[in-house]
C-alpha cells in the first residue's frame, strides 16, 4: 500500500509574502492506511530557504507518538554523500505531521517541492513564497503615560512600510491585556506613513491582585493599612492624601 496525502495538501504549502530574515511555518500530513507499515526512505526540498523537520506522529486514537528525526533522511548537500540509514517505517494507521519553516535570506520568488521518497512511490507537495526585504514599524512605539485604573485612553495607531510593494496587514496583536488594538485600514503603501487604526488602553485590565505591579498599585484610591500593619509612617500618610487628591480631580 502507499502513503496517502490529504486532499488540503494538494494545493501545497504557500506563503505568500514573507519579509527577509523573517520565518513562516506550514505544515502537511501524511497517512498510513494500510494494515502495514510503509517506509520513508528519502526527504528533500527544491525549495531554498527551507527547513523540514517531522513535527508529530499521530496513532489512530489520537495519542501522540515520539517524533522521529528525519535529519539523515534529508537529501545531502551538494558533494556530500548521505550515509547510508535505515529507513523511518510509518505504523499502521498513522500520521505523520511534517512541518516546514520558511526563512529566506534575501529577496526571491521561490518554487519548488517537498519530495517524500517511500518505498511505494515519490509524494512531492508544492511550495512557494515571495520573499522581500523591508520592514514595518509602528507608531507611537510608547503612547501613554502612566495613568490610573478606570481612565481608558485611546490613541490613533500608525504605520510604515519600507517594502517596495504593498503589504496587507491580517492581524496585530500584544502581549499586554490593558492594550487593545483595532485595525480599520489593513492595505499600506510602499514608504508612506498610514493610519491603521487605534489602540485602547485600560488600566483596570492589568495585573491581578495576585500579581500586581507598582504601578497599578499606585493608582488606586488607599483604603487604610492592613489590620496588623501597626499604624502607618508619615511618607505613606503624605502618599495616601496625594492619590486621594489625584482621584478627587478625575
Amino acid at each position: 500500500g502507499r502513503l496517502v496525502l490529504p486532499p488540503e495538501s494538494a494545493d501545497g504549502l504557500r506563503a505568500g509574502m514573507i519579509g527577509v530574515n523573517v520565518s513562516v511555518t506550514r505544515r502537511f500530513n501524511i497517512t498510513n492506511p494500510n494494515p502495514i507499515g510503509v517506509s520513508i526512505t528519502g526527504v528533500s526540498c527544491s525549495a531554498p530557504g527551507v527547513e523540514l523537520s517531522v513535527e508529530l506522529v499521530v496513532k489512530p486514537s489520537g495519542e501522540l507518538v515520539q517524533s522521529p528525526d528525519i535529519r539523515t533522511l534529508l537529501a545531502p548537500s551538494p558533494g556530500k554523500a548521505r550515509h547510508k540509514t535505515a529507513p523511518y517505517i510509518v505504523p499502521p494507521k498513522h500520521t505523520v505531521v511534517f512541518r516546514t519553516d520558511m526563512a529566506p535570506d534575501r529577496e526571491a520568488d521561490v518554487t519548488g517541492a517537498v519530495s517524500v521518497q517511500t518505498e511505494r512511490g515519490l509524494i512531492e507537495v508544492p511550495v512557494s513564497y515571495r520573499s522581500l526585504e523591508g520592514a514595518l514599524r509602528l507608531e507611537p512605539l510608547a503612547p501613554f503615560e502612566a495613568s490610573f485604573a478606570g481612565r481608558v485612553a485611546r490613541q490613533e495607531l500608525y504605520a510604515t512600510s519600507t517594502y517596495r510593494f504593498p503589504v496587507k496587514l491580517t492581524s496585530i496583536a500584544t502581549s499586554d491585556p490593558r492594550l487593545a488594538p483595532a485595525l480599520t485600514n489593513v492595505t499600506l503603501q510602499p514608504g508612506a506613513r498610514t493610519r491603521i487604526g487605534k489602540v485602547t488602553f485600560d488600566p483596570s485590565k492589568g495585573p491581578s491582585a495576585s500579581g500586581e505591579d507598582a504601578q497599578s498599585t499606585a493608582t488606586r484610591p488607599w483604603r487604610g493599612p492592613p489590620e496588623d500593619a501597626g499604624p502607618p509612617r508619615p511618607v505613606e500618610v503624605q502618599r495616601a492624601q496625594q492619590r486621594e487628591a489625584a482621584w478627587r480631580e478625575l
